[in-house]
């Protein structure tokens, strides 16, 4: 029965519980046959034992046998036992971890937690050292139950306190309460997709990003140029959203561009067919056009690509030709030290009739 029992344990496991058979005959059956938390208590007193040296195995198998769980891991551990540790290793039920990770969550809980901090803990599908790291790391607002079903790791954690920051910078009024609630509807999103994976289902949506909740209230920079007649500024998220459900087309999903001053977007109002244009920021020329895309489709006609470029042009905005376009790709390219030298060469040693006027 016991040899058994003790394939389902650790090598180290079974060799404290062997050695500290030999002061207390018949312990080790007694824990490996007990049903709850003993298994737990046994294996972090041995940790701790080990680690501090503050009670020999002898002491260890009496105290095992005849005392309270806390009053072992008191002595064990050389100093108070945080209230919280024995209710979290009891959810390891007969789990038996390594000896690092009891010393580990003894240690945590002897700093000050949240209360949020605890209660993710305790909602906690596992418990590892990676988990106590990322209550740690994680911007308060994003602790929360569900949080760590869905950030596996520090890197996610750090990604998702990027996000945080970004969105408190960008949005008009933000508010913790607006982000933990959005926090919660993403976790929702990442536990309706487990599901169905785990239904065996052949599609299931990815989850949105954080920052998809809360995009109605990020903040636009200021248009490049002036309000007109003539055009419809796509100033806001709602604006970009409506345009890419009228149009059919992706301006929902570039709403970020815009926000990191990047691209800026507007409607040119034709009485044939609107035409959507884009504008690319590009230092230090600054915003240039990039595309001009007729409404469903299709090309824009000649006659009103010359009327936007004529506005834009009136508001400082270059239309660049195709040379000077290619330029710029290079000048802002990862070899840009090197294009300078080439080009600087070949202006030097190209013949007259060569060099642009």
């Amino acid at each position: 029965m016991i040899t058994n029992q003790m394939e389902d344990f650790p090598a180290w496991y079974i060799q404290a519980l062997l050695e500290l058979n030999k002061f207390e005959s018949g312990i080790m059956e007694e824990i490996l046959s007990s049903t709850g938390g003993r298994k737990q208590i046994a294996a972090a007193a041995v940790s701790f034992q080990r680690h501090s040296g503050t009670v020999s195995a002898e002491s260890l198998a009496s105290l095992l046998r005849f005392s309270k769980s806390s009053d072992v891991l008191n002595e064990c551990l050389g100093s108070a036992l945080p209230s919280e540790f024995i209710p979290f290793i009891n959810k390891q039920k007969d789990q038996i971890r390594q000896p690092l990770f009891y010393i580990g969550l003894a240690k945590w809980l002897s700093h000050q937690k949240s209360p949020s901090q605890l209660k993710a803990l305790r909602h906690a599908r596992r418990i590892s050292l990676t988990t106590l790291a990322i209550l740690d790391a994680l911007d308060p607002v994003a602790i929360q139950p569900m949080t760590l079903s869905f950030i596996p790791n520090l890197h996610n954690a750090h990604i998702l306190n990027a996000q945080i920051k970004f969105l408190r910078s960008c949005c008009r009024g933000i508010t913790d309460h607006d982000l933990r609630l959005s926090i919660r509807r993403l976790g929702q999103s990442y536990g309706r997709a487990w599901k169905e994976f785990h239904e065996g289902a052949t599609y299931f949506e990815k989850p949105p990003e954080l920052i998809n909740f809360l995009k109605n209230q990020l903040i636009f920079p200021a248009a490049p140029m002036r309000p007109s007649k003539e055009i419809l500024l796509l100033d806001s998220a709602k604006k970009m959203k409506w345009a890419g459900l009228k149009y059919r087309n992706c301006l929902g999903d570039k709403i970020l561009s815009v926000v990191r001053q990047e691209r800026y977007y507007f409607i040119w109002r034709s009485p044939s067919n609107d035409v959507i244009v884009e504008l690319r920021n590009d230092p230090p020329v600054g915003f240039r056009v990039n595309e001009m895309e007729a409404a469903g489709g299709g090309e824009v006609a000649s006659e009103t690509r010359a009327a936007i470029s004529e506005f834009l042009h009136s508001h400082g905005i270059p239309t660049l030709p195709p040379w000077e376009d290619c330029l710029l790709e290079d000048v802002d390219s990862f070899h840009r030290r090197h294009f300078l030298r080439s080009w600087d060469q070949i202006s030097r040693e190209a013949a007259p009739e060569d060099v642009l006027p």
